[in-house]
């Protein structure tokens, strides 16, 4: 037998669900919308702003998504720290690189 309370939290999830879905589909709808236009996407990097979310699908050549891959939103705020991190990480990994050539070479500082 059901409490009054057990019904209760049933029959308010259920009109939180309702009144949510509508904001939700037009969220999706929009956030579809930034995902497929191929300005955002530059040499596979992804810069949706107005994307509110963080992981995104992977676009494949021909435009659909690769639902298997996901792939970091660098215009959402957490991932432009993400994008800096990465650029110096890059930065670094390049001039220790070419430090170790250098050195490999003969180059004397």
């Amino acid at each position: 037998m059901h409490t009054i309370d057990q019904v209760s939290g049933r029959l308010s999830e259920r009109i939180l669900v309702e009144l949510a879905e509508p904001y939700l589909d037009n969220l999706r709808a929009r956030n579809q919308m930034i995902w497929s236009n191929p300005r955002r996407w530059k040499v596979g990097f992804y810069f949706g702003v107005d994307d509110t979310r963080l992981w995104v699908p992977r676009r494949c050549r021909c435009g659909a998504p690769r639902e298997d891959d996901r792939v970091l939103n660098f215009g959402h705020p957490q991932g432009k720290k993400a994008f800096r991190i990465l650029m110096m990480a890059y930065s670094t990994g390049a001039l220790l690189l070419a430090a170790l050539i250098a050195a490999g070479l003969g180059v004397r500082w």
